[in-house]
């Protein structure tokens, strides 16, 4: 509530509360170093390590405590793409109603001879 009224999003404030149970459970809030130590020897991502130390400064904050944590850097990772194999093994898989462009079948019914891209086919 205390969240709410310090004029947090219902979200953030729910998200918040969350986080500081689990780390609750683990370890007491009261122990600022205890708690860093934990969330530093946690086997999670360093985004998830971000989001902990966030919900448990914005605790502190509602404490009466100005303290400024040092966050974990967020670590830059590719996307995932598909090698051409899996994605034509995905396309194989399906049924011979689905389209091959958009994988849908409902998609089959509407097409038209005048919604065919004749400029820009690639073959």
């Amino acid at each position: 509530m205390r969240l709410l009224a310090a004029s947090y999003k219902h979200s953030t404030a729910e998200l918040t509360v969350n986080v500081l149970r689990q780390l609750a459970k683990h370890v007491s809030l009261t122990d600022p170093e205890a708690v860093l130590r934990f969330i530093a020897s946690k086997q999670v991502s360093n985004s998830r390590k971000e989001l902990l130390t966030t919900a448990y400064e914005r605790w502190l904050r509602l404490q009466g405590l100005k303290v400024k944590l040092a966050k974990p850097r967020r670590e830059k990772r590719l996307p995932y793409v598909p090698a051409e194999e899996d994605v034509d093994t995905l396309i194989a898989l399906y049924p011979s109603a689905t389209m091959t462009d958009t994988e849908r079948a409902v998609d089959k019914r509407f097409i038209e001879f005048k919604s065919v891209n004749f400029r820009g086919f690639r073959g």
